[in-house]
């Protein structure tokens, strides 16, 4: 939903614009912003034009980013990306589908929804650890290799909604 957010307000962008510019303008987090932003760069929509290190003596604007100022130039048709993901909805995304698989089988390690699923290890790993911060999930014997979880929290079909989902979706 962000991204559909993101793509409104570069559509109404000067066609050169800076990651920290689009950042404040939304009131988002720049590394939030910068995830869309390095989508949209794989789609061909933008590209970096410049790509410059702030100096030592400048102060990061928030905690944990790289030390750069990056400007992005539009070269895609913003418009018609938008149309599109309004048009179409995601109604099965791995997400869901490792969500019904853990409702299921109720006791699961990481590969079983690797395999059963077919998702990245990375994906498997950083999903488990959203379900477990939230209290959905639980390691039954977390030193074992691989992990056991257990489902805790059930609250029905649909998965449950992350909080920077949450966020985005008001």
């Amino acid at each position: 939903m962000m991204l559909k957010q993101v793509v409104e307000h570069l559509i109404g962008c000067t066609k050169e614009f800076t990651l920290e510019g689009v950042a404040e303008a939304m009131g988002l987090k720049r590394n939030e912003v910068k995830y869309r932003l390095d989508r949209l760069e794989s789609e061909g929509l933008i590209k970096r034009i410049k790509e410059v290190k702030w100096h030592r003596s400048a102060k990061d604007p928030q905690d944990g980013q790289a030390p750069r100022l990056i400007t992005y130039q539009k070269c895609g048709d913003l418009e018609k990306r938008l149309a599109k993901m309004t048009a179409t909805q995601r109604v099965d995304t791995t997400w869901d589908k490792m969500w019904r698989t853990i409702r299921v089988m109720r006791r699961f390690t990481r590969p079983d929804l690797m395999q059963l699923v077919g998702v990245t290890e990375e994906n498997s790993r950083h999903f488990t650890r959203i379900l477990a911060r939230e209290g959905f999930i639980r390691a039954i014997n977390p030193k074992s290799n691989p992990i056991t979880w257990v489902l805790v929290k059930d609250p029905g079909p649909q998965r449950p909604r992350i909080p920077y989902e949450r966020k985005a979706n008001g």
